[in-house]
């Protein structure tokens, strides 16, 4: 099989470490070219190392003072410091601002022409589940899904460049752990990454992110109770979860090999041997 190209397409810098850390870094080590695009510069998410200065008696008057392109490089520094941990080797930052409210056109041609240059085979974004559209995650996805409806009706004779269809769109951040089709009538994720053989570095990629307090306790408490339940729903230690886009299509039905040495009477223990706080912090 041809290597693939994957883009993850992500609101702000730390989402595709948080999401889909683990896959990447299995995709960049098989030789795949994995690109991350972060929209927003992050800043005014998860502000900590910034807003918890004015909440102490003896602050750091440097980071009260902050001017936003300060905060800015800091969070581009931690993407790209955890890019470099996962193996990833390009980052493309837009610079939007996070303070969205609803869709921008422009930002809408924005993506499709990030899409239309890079051409993915696979990409790795939010599922929208805010139906609202008001949630930052979930309103950046119905930007990502309307540029590439327009990058799929692009015309060489109108837009100096043909249409290009991405071949499968992978969704992370459905809070359901629905084990099969029956433990739920609302949609499921239904592909499982197992990570197991990466959990380190991506717990090395999450303690890039001081500015948000993402470092630390919170990474080994993410990754133990998010994606060590991930794990238990495929059987693995740690699995990250995806909700496929669109149907697929085989030459005869798909088993796969996790499916075929799968032990229902000892899975349990075999998905317990790894502890997140045991592994480097650095």
């Amino acid at each position: 099989m041809r290597k693939l190209k994957i883009m993850a397409l992500y609101a702000h810098p730390a989402d595709p470490v948080t999401d889909c850390g683990g896959t990447l870094a299995l995709h960049a080590a098989n030789g795949d070219d994995v690109v991350i695009v972060a929209i927003t510069h992050g800043a005014r998410l998860h502000p900590n190392m910034f807003s918890e200065e004015w909440r102490k008696a003896n602050p750091d008057k440097a980071r009260m003072g902050a001017s936003r392109e300060e905060v800015i490089k800091v969070k581009h520094d931690e993407l790209l410091r955890a890019a470099e941990i996962l193996g990833v080797k390009r980052v493309i930052f837009l610079g939007e601002d996070d303070n969205k409210v609803t869709v921008e056109p422009e930002l809408v041609h924005r993506i499709a022409q990030i899409i239309a240059e890079e051409q993915p085979d696979i990409l790795l974004t939010d599922y929208p589940f805010d139906q609202t559209h008001t949630e930052c995650h979930s309103l950046m996805t119905t930007m990502i899904f309307a540029a590439l409806n327009e990058v799929g009706m692009y015309l060489e004779n109108l837009d100096g460049k043909g249409q290009y269809h991405v071949k499968q769109i992978f969704m992370t951040k459905l809070p359901t752990t629905a084990r099969g089709a029956f433990w739920s009538i609302q949609p499921r994720n239904d592909v499982y990454i197992d990570i197991t053989p990466v959990i380190g570095l991506k717990k090395k990629a999450m303690n890039c992110f001081k500015s948000q307090a993402y470092n630390g306790d919170f990474a080994n408490k993410f990754l133990e109770s998010h994606d060590g339940d991930r794990g238990r729903s495929a059987g693995v230690n740690f699995a990250e979860a995806f909700v496929r886009k669109g149907n697929e299509t085989h030459a005869l039905l798909p088993l796969t090999d996790y499916a075929l040495g799968f032990d229902n009477l000892t899975s349990h223990r075999s998905y317990s041997t790894v502890c997140v706080r045991d592994l480097p912090e650095e």
